[in-house]
């Protein structure tokens, strides 16, 4: 593309960074766990439609993601796991499930910031 005198003046466009938000215009609170390296915001959607009732998670349900990520990424002390909850990535009442791959452990005050962002979703 040639400019007013002939010359070329193309300059790359910046690239800027895009932010999920909920419908109040909240920025989901990023957190990447330092561990696995799971990201809780990457595979968010904005068209996840809501359930009638989210399906259950049970004390058994946290033991098993434990165990599981204990064996892929090595045992954490019990102190981790006193001070992280296990978030499901995409929510139980948006259709998310018990599975491994849905779930990562986030501090609690990081989890209830995520909480509170998809009561807006």
């Amino acid at each position: 593309m040639a400019g007013y005198n002939g010359n070329t003046s193309i300059a790359p466009i910046q690239m800027s960074s895009v932010y999920l938000q909920n419908k109040i215009g909240q920025n989901f609170p990023e957190y990447i766990d330092l561990v696995s390296k799971k990201d809780a915001e990457t595979p968010i959607h904005t068209d996840w439609a809501k359930l009638t009732s989210s399906p259950t998670w049970t004390t058994q349900d946290r033991y098993l993601f434990i165990k599981e990520f204990s064996e892929k990424y090595g045992n954490q002390s019990a102190d981790y796991w006193n001070n992280n909850q296990v978030h499901h990535i995409r929510p139980r009442i948006y259709g998310g499930t018990n599975d491994f791959s849905n779930l990562m452990p986030v501090p609690v005050q990081q989890h209830q910031l995520i909480t509170t962002w998809f009561r807006n979703y």
